[in-house]
């Protein structure tokens, strides 16, 4: 789609081209279309209006389950006229049923209902299904973190911290951290519910006490939400409370933090040279140098979920404000979901690209390690500590602080201290690259 106005739908639809079925306008007469039908076989289910036979419940169901474009191009066809979205939903049903034995209920399309109590539920069965493929695509990138820990829980590694030298760690540890944070935040995720309600147009269910006092409509709003796998809503104004989907958007966004974090510590190990990236053949890195091979797929996963999450902070604060019982802006706002849910997926997507084309350079690990003994003043002084040394730190610090310290510097410095002869021999022994701590053990989260 050379044409496409947003990335989404133009140079990234191969990363997002499974959202058009769901976020698009398509989608949404597809959706809106099933929520009315399904509504309509559930009057007839509680005897509301008469039963349907066989034929004519398959007939109904086939109207949503055989939804195409041909139908999509007629409702937006009507919605020239109607000017309004969900009545054009509403005649393009009651045009399928007018001339059939159906045709006895067709007052009953959109019985007593507001728009919103179609936009409500088509809304968060889009949300239902963005998730799935966007939980589908952090799973992958928690299997692949979680092989590459494995992998490299041996591979130890210099530490930084405020980007100087610190305690030795591994590759593995530390791509496992992200692994961690990464699957206990999906789960929160998982856990949360979608909404749902139908109690016509400022929440009351006045239109439909009007026609059938005799029924409890509030049970049977429940029960039609939870068909769906909602969580009902009772006390609303003509549009639902949005705290169950701004918590949803917040761990989206929550999540890919946490991807961007990701991105920028694989892009800081590749820019010293602790991991390289494979070499494609027939790319190019640059336009002028020839020989570079840059982090692309990590600098476009961080672009891509930083404007994810500008959409997922917008659209949890504003969807939470309404004028009265119901203003129009918020429509308009959540047309964007799929913007939201595109640029979340093109950047974990390119992440998990990127990480397929990684090879951590354990020998440069190694190296860098070694010409850095420094780090284990830490050991040395605290050491020092344990024996009652009140002057351990500073006596240290005064050694060591913003020296490049050699390895028999350092053991001079032990060698010379007041340390108990088997504490000076466990220092002796010790080197940064095997002075790990539990760091391979804690691969293992």
């Amino acid at each position: 789609m050379l044409k496409a106005v947003s990335p989404t739908d133009g140079r990234y639809e191969d990363l997002t081209k499974e959202l058009q079925e769901i976020f698009s306008e398509y989608g949404m007469q597809k959706y809106r279309t099933e929520v009315e039908i399904k509504y309509l076989l559930f009057l007839s289910k509680k005897r509301i209006i008469r039963k349907f036979n066989s034929k004519e419940k398959e007939f109904l169901e086939k109207i949503y389950l055989k939804f195409n474009e041909k139908d999509s191009h007629e409702i937006s066809r009507i919605e020239k006229t109607t000017n309004h979205d969900v009545k054009a939903i509403e005649y393009f049903i009651r045009k399928k049923i007018e001339k059939n034995s159906l045709k006895d209920v067709e007052s009953f399309v959109h019985f007593g209902l507001t728009s919103e109590d179609i936009n409500n539920l088509t809304n968060s069965i889009q949300i239902k299904k963005g998730l799935g493929l966007y939980i589908t695509q952090i799973l992958l990138l928690i299997k692949k973190l979680s092989s590459i820990a494995e992998k490299e829980k041996n591979t130890a590694m210099l530490g930084h911290t405020h980007g100087q030298p610190a305690s030795p760690t591994t590759f593995g540890k530390e791509v496992a951290i992200f692994a961690s944070r990464i699957s206990e935040s999906s789960e929160i995720l998982k856990g949360l519910k979608l909404p749902g309600k139908l109690n016509s147009a400022t929440g009351n269910f006045n239109s439909f006490y009007a026609a059938f006092p005799e029924k409890n409509w509030l049970k049977l709003s429940k029960e039609f939400v939870e068909s769906f796998g909602f969580e009902h809503k009772k006390l609303t104004t003509q549009i639902i409370p949005h705290e169950n989907i701004s918590r949803i958007l917040n761990e989206i966004n929550l999540l890919n933090n946490i991807v961007v974090d990701l991105d920028l510590d694989l892009w800081a190990y590749i820019s010293k040279e602790y991991v390289s990236q494979k070499k494609i053949g027939k790319e190019t890195g640059s336009s002028v140098m020839p020989h570079k091979i840059n982090p692309i797929q990590f600098e476009n996963s961080e672009g891509n979920l930083l404007l994810a999450n500008n959409l997922l902070v917008f659209l949890s604060s504003r969807l939470q404000k309404s004028r009265l019982q119901r203003d129009l802006s918020d429509s308009t706002i959540k047309r964007n979901y799929g913007n939201a849910f595109g640029y979340s997926l093109i950047g974990i997507k390119m992440c998990v690209k990127g990480l397929e084309r990684i090879q951590p350079n354990r020998q440069k690990m190694l190296e860098e390690l070694k010409n850095h003994p420094e780090v284990l003043s830490e050991a040395v002084q605290t050491m020092m500590r344990k024996e009652g040394n009140k002057k351990a730190y500073e006596e240290m610090k005064k050694f060591s602080r913003g020296k490049k310290l050699s390895l028999e510097e350092l053991k001079n410095f032990i060698e010379k201290s007041s340390l108990s002869e088997k504490s000076k021999k466990m220092l002796l022994k010790l080197k940064p690259e095997t002075y790990l701590g539990k760091a391979v053990e804690l691969t293992d989260f």
